[in-house]
């Protein structure tokens, strides 16, 4: 681009390649001339389980060490490491001292990402509880040129590092409020290794925030490794701090090896697949037709007479004639996501539940217009088409479907690499519904002294799981069973709740009874209720007249959240509002088959919402009544 101005955009323009594979950190001893190299090492930087979070310094590492391991990295170090300590030689600059090179190891070929002249951190506390050989002789045969003359020896096996940090990290890394570290342990196969941790005036140690330690264990194999390390790290009392649980778990250095040719970068042997191919690119028609006849009878299944074509079609289509019965028929529509909750299901395999939840959280959405629904439509989307998955998530689409009484009659399915991270995937809908125009809600009649009635939701819905995940970033989701009655991933999985069958027989049987709805979704009341009112009213709700259901309050117990961000973000235990005649409430509670809460009432104001009776923390036991039934 020299010669050609681009603004204030400046005269360069940088072009990065996507690298896609395992990241291998290859370390060396460097005298100036010879390089001796380290046994492979892999850092593990996101912050969450299954790599899910924001990158971070190190949340912990895992080193391999044998004849067959180093034999490999052997071949890597004359490579990247070998030329440049030598290159720099010739120039007149011999580097001296440890040198790094971040590897990623794709299927073209192990690439270089990055150097450093300094150990990797927490590589290598991983990597020197390997290392036989004395670490002071072998820095002075580097700094004495005789490197190539140093027997240098490593243990045969594996060393597992596991990083504990501050729970606010890695969002926030700075000084913390210093605690004491309680250490209970000792052992001759594993290391303690302090970072953001000071002696006390009294001679304690405290912790001071962001990575605060690490605890490295070695053994025969990694397996063993990485339960030594978490066995060694159970006997530290540490209060207000996380740490990765799958360091070392599911992960292979050598699965690296095996995926990725030796050969240069751009020229791997045997590549037989044409670059120019879609395949080539990532994506896999087949899959995606193998997607289509696994979810067929499932979709077909939610078809009645309207249905004129549906799955295979370039368009859905519904016959409307059946709207001609309708004096004035108005069409609602509303599209809409499941947000970061389709993490959680990804890692769960929980794909038919989260398919219910975006049909019935569409089916809500309009719902409180007064519409039925028609027709719905989904989109798919993921870095590789998983049949399997596809067909799971859409039969529980075709479920939710068939029991509001509504056509899936088309989606997208879209394979695309690049674009989202392996194993992650997006979910959204499209729904159609119709009402009669005199029918529609909110009613005008909405007035002050009207009551609030509030049903109860299933669990979190679809809305609040960004704020539950961190919370539970370091939780087993597997535990929890005692207080909720069910495993905690089950229990924040539940699916969206449907108030369709409840509500519907009330709003045909007898118009004009319910005057508005709610559908508590993202923003909690504060940000849906005022959507139903007219102005100059406001609408107070006691939060003491339901009760907080035991997810909730671990939510707030946890993560100790304040009274006012919980009913923000969360539905606390109701997803829908209905507003009604005070004359009206016997008439509502006969005719709907559950317990109701009468949460509040509509007054004289500006459109707010006031909510009375926010909780400072999470109550130990039930709230006073209220109940509407």
């Amino acid at each position: 681009m020299e010669g050609k101005s681009l603004g204030d955009a400046g005269s360069e323009v940088v072009i990065e390649e996507r690298l896609v594979g395992e990241e291998l950190s290859l370390l060396g001893f460097c005298d100036g001339r010879n390089v001796r190299v380290m046994p492979p090492a892999q850092d593990h930087k996101r912050l969450l389980e299954n790599d899910a979070g924001p990158n971070t310094g190190g949340m912990g590492a895992i080193a391999l060490s044998g004849p067959e391991a180093l034999a490999q990295v052997r071949a890597l170090a004359d490579r990247f490491l070998l030329g440049a300590c030598r290159g720099l030689a010739e120039e007149g600059a011999p580097f001296v001292g440890t040198l790094y090179a971040g590897l990623i190891m794709t299927k073209e070929g192990p690439k270089a990402l990055e150097y450093n002249c300094r150990f990797g951190d927490p590589e290598t506390q991983a990597l020197l509880p390997l290392l036989e050989s004395d670490l002071g002789e072998v820095m002075l045969a580097c700094v004495q040129g005789r490197l190539d003359e140093y027997p240098l020896r490593w243990k045969q096996g594996a060393c597992a590092t596991v990083v504990l940090a501050s729970e606010g990290y890695a969002r926030d890394s700075g000084p913390d409020k210093p605690r004491a570290v309680a250490d209970y342990g000792a052992g001759d196969d594993s290391y303690v290794f302090h970072g953001a941790t000071r002696t006390s005036p009294s001679g304690d140690i405290e912790a001071v925030g962001g990575r605060l330690l690490s605890v490295s264990a070695w053994a025969d194999s990694l397996p063993a490794a990485s339960r030594a390390a978490y066995a060694r790290l159970a006997l530290i009392d540490l209060p207000r701090s996380r740490y990765r649980r799958d360091i070392g778990k599911g992960r292979s250095i050598a699965a690296g090896f095996a995926s990725s040719s030796a050969a240069p970068s751009g020229s791997p042997p045997g590549k037989t697949s044409s670059a120019g191919s879609y395949a080539a690119a990532g994506v896999d028609i087949e899959a995606g037709e193998k997607a289509v006849e696994l979810m067929t009878a499932a979709v077909r299944s939610t078809y009645g007479p309207a249905v004129l074509a549906g799955i295979g079609s370039f368009g859905g289509m519904y016959d409307a004639s059946g709207l001609a019965g309708m004096e004035e028929p108005v069409l609602v529509a509303s599209t809409d996501g499941v947000g970061t909750k389709v993490k959680l299901a990804s890692r769960f395999g929980s794909f038919s539940t989260i398919g219910m939840d975006i049909v019935n959280h569409c089916v809500d959405d309009i719902l409180v217009q007064g519409a039925r629904p028609l027709f719905f439509l989904d989109y798919i989307a993921s870095p590789k088409l998983d049949p399997a998955m596809v067909a799971a998530a859409v039969e529980g689409m075709s479920k939710a479907c068939r029991e509001s009484g509504c056509a899936l009659i088309g989606g997208e399915t879209a394979e695309m690499p690049g674009v989202y991270f392996p194993g992650e995937f997006d979910l959204a809908g499209a729904i159609v519904g119709v009402v009669e125009k005199s029918r529609r809600l909110p009613a005008e009649d909405v007035r002050a002294g009207d009551l609030l009635v509030g049903f109860a939701s299933s669990g979190l819905h679809t809305n609040g799981f960004s704020l539950a995940r961190s919370i539970f970033s370091d939780e087993d989701y597997q535990s929890c069973s005692d207080i909720l009655g069910k495993p905690l991933h089950r229990a924040l999985l539940e699916p969206h709740r449907s108030y369709l069958p409840l509500l519907s027989p009330v709003l045909e049987k007898e118009p004009g009874l319910i005057k508005a709805l709610a559908h508590i979704t993202g923003g909690g009341f504060e940000g849906n209720v005022p959507r139903i009112l007219p102005g100059g009213l406001d609408a107070l709700i006691h939060v003491d007249t339901w009760p907080m259901p035991a997810l909730f309050k671990l939510i707030m117990e946890k993560g100790r959240v304040p009274g006012a961000e919980m009913y923000r973000v969360f539905n606390m235990g109701i997803g829908m509002v209905a507003v009604i005649a005070p004359e009206n409430l016997g008439r509502l509670v006969s005719l709907v088959n559950e317990k109701s809460y009468l949460i509040g009432e509509l007054a004289q104001g500006k459109g707010a919402v006031i909510l009375d009776g926010l909780p400072d923390r999470a109550p130990k036991a039930s709230p006073k009544g209220g109940s509407a039934r």
